[in-house]
């Protein structure tokens, strides 16, 4: 069975044939969908800056920067990253490049790995639909130490999330804007 699901999901050039976290069934392979960016959520640790953005405004919206185990339990999308900025804080001026080399697989760590961009999508009743890995992109960060300029641009097979937006990053992690 498992043979012919990969058959089938290269048969279409689908490259996600891993069961995505959560459980979803990877022989319906998703493909990116353009979303409005309503929720960006912000953590920071070891070194590395794990960012969500999603079209939620749940309680789980906003911490789902914390854990990509994290199930927005709502009909939505979100785009999970991990940025490997080297410093102690997440508003390290730069550029940083999206990996292309990603496992379609989140891991087991509660940050997606270092440099690696994904699109996940959850249907009508908060189960989650499938996993897309980022082929491309960039984030770029401006600012001072406790308030910077976001710039997300990830790009999906055939689309790309293209968004920006001033964080603060007082009081506790993890910091979300909504």
């Amino acid at each position: 069975m498992k043979l012919a699901l990969l058959v089938a999901a290269l048969a279409c050039g689908c490259t996600n044939t891993e069961e995505p976290a959560g459980g979803a069934d990877a022989s319906v392979p998703i493909a990116y969908e353009i979303f409005p960016a309503t929720t960006w959520s912000v953590s920071h640790q070891r070194n590395t800056t794990q960012l969500s953005i999603s079209d939620l405004t749940t309680g789980a919206a906003c911490s789902a920067s914390t854990n990509h185990d994290v199930q927005l339990a709502a009909p939505g999308s979100q785009v999970i990253l991990n940025i490997d900025t080297g410093t102690a804080g997440p508003c390290a001026a730069g550029t940083f490049d999206v990996r292309t080399d990603c496992p379609a697989s989140l891991g087991s760590d509660a940050f997606v790995p270092k440099g690696c961009a994904y699109y996940r999508r959850w249907d009508a009743n908060g189960k989650l639909e499938g996993t897309l890995v980022a082929r491309n992109g960039s984030i770029q960060i401006a600012g001072t130490a406790s308030s910077c300029v976001i710039r997300a641009n990830i790009g999906f097979l055939g689309q790309s999330l293209n968004e920006s937006l001033t964080f603060d990053f007082t009081g506790a992690q993890p910091w979300c804007m909504d």
